[in-house]
């Protein structure tokens, strides 16, 4: 095999590493049974919403957050409670 090929393929492996860790850092929360502090990607993720617009939500107070040293974390249970007063708005209007 020639080296580029070998290279291609080392690139192709540690990409493939990150991509699976970055995605189970996204799912993790929507797999387990446990309600973590989310990261705003997760959060985010779990919305359906950009991580911007959910920052935006996060300064205008429309979703709570818990500051861990200098990052922002929602509680899980913020996002379920977010999305069923969203449900009980549009099923009453």
């Amino acid at each position: 095999m020639p080296a580029d090929d070998t290279y291609v393929k080392e690139l192709a492996d540690e990409l493939a590493v990150r991509l699976a860790a970055a995605f189970a850092e996204v799912l993790a929360p929507l797999t387990t049974g446990d309600r973590p502090l989310l990261s705003i990607r997760q959060a985010a993720a779990r919305l359906g919403v950009k991580e911007r617009k959910l920052q935006q939500m996060l300064e205008q107070g429309e979703l709570g957050y818990v500051l861990v040293g200098d990052r922002r974390k929602i509680e899980a249970e913020q996002i379920d409670a977010f999305i069923a007063a969203r449900r009980s708005e549009a099923s009453d209007g």
